[in-house]
């Protein structure tokens, strides 16, 4: 499944689209060991950027570097790491003033009050840990996006967890661990959907160890979970699952009424055939034009190492793509988190303005750096001239695969005219494009899709039957996930009563 965002048209820019993949027809066993990258085994942009764009050698790919001076070049690849490590160093902080957000508690409504009034409440120094779970509907960080959007981390880096086989910190791991949750006593964290057992049991391990607290779950640090369960489900991990209130559209005119009715019966698997037919009224097929980026189009190809490396997928391979096909202007999206404190995270949107392969050394060779705006950079500036501008160098990812080690590397840049539900999860969109494909692969994924904007205008679909929005009652979690949102909803009850007696 694919979801596309439609970017303001200028000369031959287009949008993003979200396309399933041609597989989704089949049955799926478990559905929290669906790998999300199989969503898009074929990319119709390099298809279309294949037949219609130009890659022959009359192309001057080293016209742009020749003008850059030779010690920037000769920085570039390094220099975000330098700047980062630097900054860790010393302890500085890069977030704009205008970035962080303050909330006055008196703008809460009834259940977002409570919510507060209760962690504020256990604020003592004795005061006991508290375990909750705040639900809202599509639009409440376990993602890098999400992270910088509330000015934290990613769990994987604020706890040191791996990402595949858990191992217990020791010497100086155990201490940045240590001094990191110092004085710490509330963890909250967002997109709860992608935190399955396996995680939230490393967590308990991690927090025990890094306060010196073994005997008491997650070493005595309160922890709020926030988000939605109805959403995208971990991958490889068993799911948890609630919901309350949907956030983002909040608007209370009739049509923004009425679209969060339509969302919340997609999200439960009760879709009606008017809602179809709503639905089929914001349909497109012209996603063509989309796709038409209209500059010369760069093929650069992944170094591997280790039989097999080749053909891993891109989730295997630490979010790099074995092929790209990256052109200036072309609107990009960061696939790992290179400093997420400055807004460089996976999921980071940016545009490319320069391109810079070594003399001789033009594609499909690697590059030496692409040097891209990103949007919500932070960070210290690597030019005068465009604090934004940061030059983003291949990067090697290693892994071990069936007893061998294997490596690729690659920029980890992708386009992002086209990403899949897993991708755009946590992100409000202006527009979007989605195509449905021929069925609900993941639990959460049409709701997703569909959740990312804020009208009923803002987005279009590719035509889809029916049945297809039917599909979503009949995913295999969607009874178990219901049953436990009836039981979440009685304890919420109960604390509510319990919290206005007190």
């Amino acid at each position: 499944m694919c979801l596309g965002i439609p970017m303001k048209q200028t000369d031959a820019q287009c949008g993003q689209t979200f396309e399933n993949d041609p597989t989704d027809n089949q049955d799926v066993d478990d559905e929290s060991e669906v790998d999300p990258d199989d969503e898009e085994e074929v990319d119709d942009w390099m298809l279309l950027c294949r037949i219609n764009q130009n890659y022959g050698e009359a192309v001057d790919w080293f016209e742009m570097v020749r003008a850059v001076p030779r010690d920037l070049l000769k920085e570039s690849p390094g220099w975000i790491y330098s700047q980062r490590r630097e900054a860790e160093e010393h302890g500085q902080h890069f977030r704009e003033d205008d970035q962080q957000c303050v909330i006055d508690p008196e703008t809460l409504n009834e259940k977002q009050r409570l919510a507060y009034d209760i962690i504020t409440s256990q604020n003592g120094d004795n005061a006991e840990p508290v375990y909750m779970i705040v639900c809202g509907t599509a639009g409440t960080a376990t993602t890098g996006i999400a992270a910088f959007s509330i000015n934290g981390q990613t769990l994987h880096s604020a706890a040191q967890l791996p990402i595949r086989e858990y191992r217990d910190l020791q010497g100086d791991s155990l201490q940045r661990l240590q001094l990191r949750l110092e004085g710490k006593r509330f963890l909250i964290i967002d997109e709860m959907s992608m935190i399955g057992h396996k995680m939230l049991s490393w967590l308990d391990n991690r927090l025990r160890a890094g306060t010196g607290k073994e005997d008491i779950p997650f070493g005595g640090m309160s922890v709020i979970l926030m988000g939605d369960f109805g959403q995208l489900p971990p991958v490889g991990d068993k799911p948890m699952y609630v919901s309350d209130q949907v956030m983002r559209q909040a608007s209370e005119n009739p049509e923004a009424v009425a679209f969060r009715a339509l969302l919340m019966r997609m999200r439960n698997g009760e879709v009606t055939g008017e809602d179809w037919k709503l639905l089929l009224e914001h349909s497109t097929t012209n996603y063509e034009k989309l796709l038409q980026l209209g500059q010369p189009v760069a093929k650069i190809q992944a170094k591997h190492s280790g039989h097999g490396a080749s053909a891993a997928t891109s989730d295997e391979a630490g979010g790099l793509d074995a092929v790209l096909f990256l052109s200036t202007k072309a609107e990009v999206m960061l696939t790992c988190n290179l400093w997420a404190e400055v807004g460089l995270c996976n999921g980071s949107f940016g545009t490319i303005e320069q391109i810079w392969f070594a003399e001789n050394m033009g594609p499909p060779n690697l590059l030496i750096a692409v040097l891209v705006h990103f949007h919500s950079y932070t960070g210290p500036a690597f030019l005068d001239a465009c604090s934004k501008c940061i030059p983003v160098p291949p990067k090697v990812f290693e892994w071990v695969a069936d007893g061998k080690c294997l490596s690729r590397q690659q920029v980890p840049l992708r386009l992002r005219y086209a990403m899949t539900i897993h991708k755009s999860q946590g992100q409000t969109l202006t527009k979007a494009v989605v195509h449905l494909g021929k069925g609900e692969k993941v639990a959460g994924c049409t709701f997703v899709a569909t959740s990312r904007v804020r009208s009923i205008h803002d987005i279009v679909f590719e035509p889809m039957t029916f049945d297809r929005l039917k599909a979503i009652g009949r995913s295999k979690n969607m009874q178990k996930r219901l049953e436990a949102e009836q039981r979440l909803k009685v304890l919420a009850e109960k604390t509510v009563q319990t919290y206005n007696r007190s």
